[in-house]
């Protein structure tokens, strides 16, 4: 898990990808943002957020989990070329920014199963939730502080 700070809106991260020597033979897929309530899209927020990602890693999916009442429920999506460009020069992080677009990103199909295992990775030498810690937290940092 990389250091991060967030709330139901919007994921904060370091502005690096990790590197380590036990990502060597890894590939990671991409990122996952839980949020309180069913949406219908794709939030702008996490757009801009993926593009920022896409920018430093050519693939990569997001992965939204919802938690409804009595149920929960999970997304993957993938953003198109003009979705990218987009995302990328977005400054606004607000709930209404000008010219987001449904045609933005898609629905990707998935397959759940438990054949495929992963995991994931925590520091060993300091917190990765920085959510009570929010002014600790900067884009500087590495995955390593």
């Amino acid at each position: 898990m990389p250091p991060q700070w967030g709330t139901h809106q919007q994921v904060y991260l370091p502005s690096a990808l990790p590197e380590h020597a036990f990502h060597n033979d890894l590939e990671p897929l991409g990122w996952i943002h839980t949020h309180p309530n069913e949406l219908p899209q794709l939030s702008p927020q996490d757009l801009t957020t993926h593009a920022r990602i896409l920018e430093k890693k050519e693939k990569s999916i997001i992965l939204t989990c919802r938690f409804t009442p009595s149920s929960w429920s999970l997304t993957i999506y993938k953003l198109t070329p003009t979705g990218f460009e987009w995302g990328r020069a977005n400054k606004d992080t607000g709930t209404g920014p000008h010219g987001y677009l449904p045609t933005h990103y898609e629905k990707v199909p998935m397959l759940l199963s438990d054949r495929l295992l992963g995991f994931y990775m925590v520091p060993d030498n300091g917190p990765w939730n920085y959510n009570f810690m929010g002014v600790e937290h900067t884009v500087r940092m590495t995955y390593m502080d």
